[in-house]
């Protein structure tokens, strides 16, 4: 089993009128290096936007995939529409990891593995 993460359109928690069916929606965390569209999906992020908060975020388990490569830090897809996100506690990287979020893109993974993107629990403030 593994994690799996759908960006939901919900910008505010107080949205989330239900329990997710079979996970749990998170909410709070940052996104260094991009931001995120109001469909759920990467894009470039604003001058001056350092950390905008992300939206409400579904989380699930599922199952392992036979075609899933395991690595140190999850299971990794290598499908070009979805960003490996790795999440932190902290900006500071390394002993901070807590589990690597599956984010939707329209533009080539690449992009976000270069421009350094990551989800954080906390700002640095």
């Amino acid at each position: 089993m593994t994690l799996e993460t759908h960006v939901t359109e919900m910008w505010d928690p107080s949205e989330v009128k239900d329990y997710a069916p079979d996970g749990t929606y998170i909410h709070g965390l940052f996104i260094e290096g991009a931001r995120f569209d109001s469909s759920g999906s990467l894009c470039d992020g604003k001058l001056k936007e350092l950390m905008p908060r992300a939206p409400v975020i579904y989380v699930k388990s599922v199952p392992v995939q036979p075609q899933w490569e395991a690595s140190p830090v999850g299971y990794l897809r290598h499908d070009p529409t979805i960003y490996e996100c790795p999440v932190y506690t902290t900006s500071f990287r390394g002993p901070t990891y807590v589990f690597m979020a599956t984010l939707k893109t329209e533009e080539d993974a690449s992009k976000w593995v270069m421009r350094g993107v990551s989800l954080l629990l906390s700002a640095d403030e």
